[in-house]
């Protein structure tokens, strides 16, 4: 075979199917952070790394991010906190009023 034929289907190889298209992609790390491996194995390497799938990016993140374990104090939690605080003080004055008569 003709040396000048086969640099030619070497470089339609290379043209048609680039080397770092296989498998560049986004690996998300337990802590929400984001950053770019060469391949799905060298992503699960890592200790509950997710990978993202082939040709995504960290730009804008799309990791999960971890979510804190302090509950909010809504709205309804603050009335719901006066309603029985208000309850518990009306019951106090009421017991201290028959214990004076």
């Amino acid at each position: 075979m003709n040396t000048k034929i086969i640099f030619f289907l070497i470089g339609v190889l290379i043209v048609v199917f680039p080397l770092h298209a296989f498998g560049d992609g986004a690996c998300c790390n337990p802590d929400g952070s984001c950053h770019i491996n060469f391949n799905e194995g060298d992503c699960e390497e890592g200790e509950g790394s997710i990978w993202q799938g082939d040709d995504t990016d960290c730009e804008p993140n799309p990791c999960p991010q971890p979510s804190t374990a302090i509950p909010t104090f809504s709205e309804w939690g603050k009335i719901t906190l006066i309603v029985l605080a208000g309850v518990g003080a009306a019951y106090y004055l009421r017991r201290r009023t028959k214990e004076e008569s």
